[in-house]
């Protein structure tokens, strides 16, 4: 069942053969930028009176005259430079619903060629509450989630924990000096946000709580064993606390794969990076440049800065030897490929990382994932009372 806009770019297209034959028929059809002037309306006349030397506003008039779309819409009327605009009748409209309300899929068939669909959404921060902006990226990820498996796609929805990075190495030695275990058991997010405030606040006002807290992290990271007790607990109570909010909404992910899933990953990825000269060192660290082929205004790994050019590299590796969010979302489109084949990934998160998000396709694209759609679906900045981005902490 063709929606209205399809009928209409049919009718269109079929006006136009007859016209502007032997010109492929090829009409645009939007929806009218003002509603005052009808619900669609066609460029055709401006795009074949450049073709065929005629005025745009009287092929729109033969236009208007021979296109057959009295069963569906009131006259046509030409406006503006050439555009022919078109009003739908309100017994169309209403045909419409009723044939849509009678069909178990409301009109809308499935897709030709499905594709496997990874949607990467919500991605809170283990140890600390949702706030507002996860549950923005985690309803809209859903609803295309939904959308996109109505249509026929196979649609894989994960959840890209933030579980495994530097502020864990701060709770940990929180929890250390003064973590209760039936507080933890009770109010999870409450206890360990209390205990990473403080210590965060301790840090910075004392250098060595900063650097016991670094080295939390790294034995945690070399597979200590109280550390790493320590941090499935907190895990564990965080995606309790977690799952009872999803449940509420309604929300069902297929994996729940955090950054700790690809921590042994990692090394590979930039061994690989460097072998194929994608990434080099510098000042001890390793990250992706520009390779100097777009123009630099487009180029994701320049940016502008005094009339000129800088280098904006990826890290994808710290002096220290340390990863961080580049490695590991590198290592997941790997993984993303090779076990859930995927052919499209879609990211839903804040306009924030719009940036971040263009180095990583560009890389990705230069590692030899080209064929591979990735995709950032933005949505706009949460602010609190203080018009500052909101945040858990």
């Amino acid at each position: 069942m063709n929606t209205p806009r399809q009928e209409l770019e049919a009718r269109v297209a079929s006006a136009v053969s007859k016209l502007f034959a032997p010109m492929p028929p090829a009409p645009y059809v939007r929806p009218c930028p003002d509603p005052r002037h009808g619900d669609f309306q066609t460029n055709a006349a401006l795009v074949f009176g450049k073709i065929m030397k005629g005025h745009p506003v009287e092929l729109a008039r033969h236009l208007a005259e021979v296109v057959f779309v009295r069963d569906l819409a009131e006259k046509p009327e030409v406006a503006g430079a050439g555009f022919v605009n078109f009003r739908l009748k309100p017994e169309y409209l209403a045909d419409q619903v009723s044939q849509r309300w009678a069909d178990d899929r409301f009109g809308i068939s499935t897709v030709s060629k499905p594709e496997t669909i990874v949607i990467d959404y919500s991605g809170p921060n283990i140890a600390k509450e949702m706030h507002v902006g996860h549950l923005r990226s985690t309803i809209l990820g859903d609803s295309l989630a939904r959308i996109y498996c109505f249509v026929g796609h196979k649609v894989i929805a994960d959840n890209h924990l933030g579980d495994w990075g530097t502020g864990f190495g701060m709770i940990l030695l929180g929890y250390k000096r003064e973590g209760d275990p039936e507080k933890l058991k009770l109010d999870p997010f409450g206890h360990l946000e209390r205990i990473y405030q403080k210590i965060q606040l301790e840090a910075k006002a004392d250098e060595s709580v900063r650097e016991a807290a670094k080295r939390e992290l790294v034995l945690l990271q070399n597979g200590d064993v109280k550390n790493r007790e320590l941090w499935e607990q907190f895990r564990k109570y965080s995606l309790d606390a977690l799952d009872a909010v999803y449940q509420r909404l309604g929300v069902q992910f297929d994996h729940t794969l955090g950054e700790s899933f690809y921590n042994n990953m990692l090394p590979a990825v930039v061994a690989d990076l460097l072998k194929r000269s994608i990434a080099r060192e510098s000042e001890g660290a390793v990250a992706i440049f520009s390779e100097g082929k777009l123009p630099p205004k487009d180029d994701p790994f320049l940016v502008s800065e005094g009339g000129a050019f800088r280098d904006n590299p990826l890290l994808i590796r710290k002096s220290d030897g340390g990863y961080n969010y580049a490695t590991t979302d590198l290592a997941t489109i790997r993984y993303r490929r090779d076990h859930f084949k995927a052919q499209r990934v879609i990211y839903v998160v804040d306009g924030r990382q719009q940036m971040h998000f263009r180095q990583l396709f560009e890389a990705s694209s230069r590692w030899g994932y080209q064929d591979m759609k990735l995709e950032h679906v933005w949505f706009g900045t949460i602010l609190g009372p203080d018009k500052n981005p909101m945040k858990t902490k």
